[in-house]
């Protein structure tokens, strides 16, 4: 079955219209689907039992689409489901959806935000870092119902999996959010330990093996595995340079392999027996002892720049 070039071109710009969250309107779509009447694909998307097929529920408050007057605005997950049922073969739809994630969250993921400009919305162990106003959180929710989204999965099944498969392999806060009326459980794996936020990793990970995914959510995951797996190691950075971040080898076992050799180092430099400062040989041991790289990094540097 042929599809327009014209037709492609357009669907692709709606897909990547990342400023609009329902991109399709209905008076194009049922002309793609092949309906003769937007009257008659109206009448089927009133239907429970239409979202069934697609959406694996008949609850209708689950519809992923919004009304302006006589025309439907329908977002990419409906849409994609609608037009891969009726053109299976045509994989200019799945790249064009593939291209809009990519973008998408490349846009959104990165974003960073200190304790006083998320005064309205912040996580409790947030304010723990209120007196330091320079410090920076990332903004991205790491839990089951983020990932769910990400990859077009169903959120109760993520949530799910994480009970029935991984629950064990780390420690995560349960949570609710009401979304269409409808209680949503998920896990939150949002966290100002490092160690924590590895875990959502690997529960990604831990889907990603055990769960039937498509071949177009597989190619999400990969989108959205490698975006987070970023965005955990800058704030990594952000957190070892206020501080906040205790290094050990199960947080990071190559950064405390090199902590360990500069500690050694200083310690040889500073230590009383051989004539060193007593002050800050005790400022080293006390940092070694918290996991401090930074300020064991500059007692190193600042030793060794005498010493020269």
């Amino acid at each position: 079955m042929n599809v327009e070039k014209s037709n492609l071109e357009n669907i692709k710009e709606m897909f990547l219209d990342s400023e609009n969250d329902y991109p399709f309107l209905s008076s194009f779509v049922y002309r793609f689907l092949g309906y003769s009447r937007h009257s008659n694909f109206k009448r089927d998307m009133n239907k429970p039992i239409f979202y069934k097929n697609l959406l694996f529920t008949d609850d209708t408050t689950l519809k992923v689409n919004k009304r302006a007057g006589e025309v439907f605005y329908l977002d990419r997950v409906i849409f994609y489901r609608l037009a891969i049922k009726k053109y299976p073969h045509l994989s200019e739809l799945s790249e064009f959806y593939a291209s809009y994630k990519l973008r998408f969250y490349k846009s959104k993921i990165f974003n960073f935000s200190t304790y006083k400009e998320r005064k309205i919305r912040f996580f409790t162990w947030f304010s723990r870092f209120r007196t330091n106003p320079k410090y920076q959180l990332y903004v991205h929710n790491l839990n089951t119902m983020s990932f769910a989204v990400a990859i077009d999965y169903d959120v109760f099944d993520t949530y799910k999996a994480y009970w029935t498969g991984f629950s064990n392999a780390g420690r995560a806060e349960f949570s609710e959010n009401y979304t269409f009326g409808i209680k949503y459980p998920y896990v939150v794996f949002d966290s100002l330990e490092h160690r924590v936020r590895c875990q959502y990793l690997k529960f990604m990970q831990y889907c990603y093996d055990t769960l039937p995914l498509t071949d177009l959510q597989k190619a999400f995951y990969k989108i959205y595995y490698e975006l987070v797996e970023e965005l955990i190691e800058r704030q990594k950075e952000i957190d070892i340079k206020a501080g906040a971040l205790k290094i050990t080898a199960d947080t990071d076992p190559e950064l405390a392999a090199k902590m360990k050799t500069l500690y050694r180092k200083a310690a040889s430099l500073c230590h009383p027996d051989k004539g060193g400062d007593q002050e800050v040989f005790k400022k080293l041991n006390n940092a070694n002892e918290k996991g401090d790289f930074i300020t064991i990094e500059k007692i190193h540097n600042s030793l060794t720049k005498k010493k020269k």
